[in-house]
């Protein structure tokens, strides 16, 4: 509230309190230290520029991690536009090619699965991926999915349910193919 009315002082502390845990979110999601360093940055700036706003009667980090997340995916729907390309090899890629060692029988196959979800993944519409990245991911619970999102608990468990059928589908698809 200190902060909403203008206190310097109060604002420097939420950096304080936020910055780390802000990082850490956005390196999950980018997997690139560069990115989420700027990305941090950005919604710092946005909560210092839009702190008027926020309703005390809800959860700070709730309301601070949703800008967060749609600072994240304002990037990607950027880089999207720019028709960038999926290339599971590039380093900022934000699904990690696993560590498979020689020894392990079938690694090629296993690579290989392991790329084809990923491109599922990315296929899918945000409004599911970033349901699917909370739940999966983030480990996070339904209800904490939508106050994160800011939409109802029935949306969260239908966006999921669609997102694992399309991505059923999609894998159904490449293996029958």
């Amino acid at each position: 509230m200190r902060a909403k009315q203008g206190d310097a002082d109060a604002f420097r502390d939420i950096v304080r309190r936020y910055q780390r845990p802000l990082f850490r979110f956005m390196y999950d999601f980018t997997n690139h230290r560069e990115d989420a360093e700027e990305l941090t940055q950005e919604v710092l700036l946005k909560l210092y520029r839009h702190i008027h706003r926020y309703d005390p009667k809800k959860s700070f980090s709730a309301w601070l991690f949703t800008i967060a997340q749609h600072t994240a995916y304002d990037r990607l729907r950027e880089r999207q536009r720019k028709k960038e390309s999926f290339d599971i090899d590039r380093a900022d890629h934000p699904l990690p090619v696993p560590d498979v060692r020689p020894a392990i029988q079938d690694a090629g196959e296993r690579i290989g699965k392991y790329i084809d979800v990923a491109q599922a993944l990315h296929a899918l519409p945000l409004h599911y991926r970033d349901v699917v990245h909370l739940y999966y991911w983030k480990e996070r619970n339904y209800r904490e999915i939508s106050e994160a999102l800011g939409i109802p608990l029935n949306t969260v468990k239908t966006r999921l349910k669609r997102a694992k059928i399309r991505l059923r589908q999609a894998l159904a698809e490449e293996y029958t193919s």
